[in-house]
């Protein structure tokens, strides 16, 4: 048997293929990526900036979501039920929906000739992100849960989705409200400056992580508060509110491409994903 053969035969020598595991914690990747987009979106009545970056932005989400929907579909119903079951991975499993969702909205706004198609696109993933959210609710009621195994993704479904189909809490209210200020706007505000706050005491923490493809789980609440607090900026327009935006957006943005810069590099190495046996 040619050597080449030889190693792509699995160890069990059942002649099956290797194939790389895609997790969907993978999802988060497209996520963060859309939320950088409607932070960029963000800037332009701010800065200035052209539609067209955010919709590029928008584009290379689009691209990567469909590419994992792809990979993670081709591994068939069986893992995907697994990983619905599986108490860590099973809250990332709706966060193609919900990229889907903010896709969708992105599209609306950006093309009036596809309005009535983003907006089906829409209430489809939102209702999709619904079943979900529901079917792991009863799964974590039903099941036993290890305490040791719950992690903030579990807001995901649950939280996450609802806000993000009405367009994430604060931003939402501020579309509600026509851009009004008043006691609840400032209440939503607070709450977000408080949690982002939070995160100074995990700095040691995160300092002390190795890198993983799970660092893309902080990409999109971190673009949701950057947005929050851009649309506040454009509202409110407090003295050096340009400084401001030029601060936030480009914080987002830095952090946000260095961890896809990190992610390139771990991919070249060949350290992005594991490998499943058969």
């Amino acid at each position: 048997m040619p050597a080449q053969r030889a190693a792509a035969l699995n160890d069990a020598g059942h002649g099956k293929l290797r194939r790389p595991r895609v997790p969907p914690t993978l999802f988060t990747v497209a996520l963060g990526l859309a939320g950088l987009g409607q932070a960029w979106h963000a800037t332009e009545p701010v800065l200035g900036v052209p539609a067209a970056v955010s919709d590029a932005i928008f584009a290379l989400a689009a691209a990567v979501w469909l590419a994992l929907v792809a990979a993670y579909a081709a591994q068939g119903w069986r893992q995907v039920l697994a990983d619905l079951r599986d108490p860590v991975l099973g809250a990332f499993v709706p966060a193609g929906a919900i990229t889907a969702m903010i896709l969708g909205g992105a599209l609306a706004a950006a093309a009036p000739a596809a309005f009535t198609a983003g907006r089906i696109l829409v209430a489809i993933f939102l209702a999709g992100t619904i079943v979900i959210g529901g079917w792991l609710t009863g799964q974590w009621i039903a099941g036993r849960l290890d305490q040791d195994s719950m992690h903030p993704g579990y807001f995901l479904p649950t939280v996450a989705g609802g806000l993000v189909g009405a367009t994430v809490a604060g931003v939402a209210y501020f579309a509600l409200t026509g851009g009004a200020i008043n006691f609840a706007a400032r209440a939503l505000g607070g709450f977000c400056v408080l949690m982002a706050l939070a995160q100074l005491r995990f700095v040691p923490l995160y300092a002390r992580l190795r890198f993983s493809l799970g660092f893309w789980a902080f990409t999109f609440s971190y673009a949701a508060v950057a947005t929050d607090a851009l649309l506040w900026i454009a509202i409110a327009r407090p003295p050096g509110a340009t400084a401001y935006a030029i601060a936030v957006v480009t914080l987002i943005t830095v952090f946000i491409a260095a961890i896809g810069a990190r992610t390139i590099l771990a991919a070249v190495r060949g350290q992005l994903l594991t490998e499943d046996r058969p």
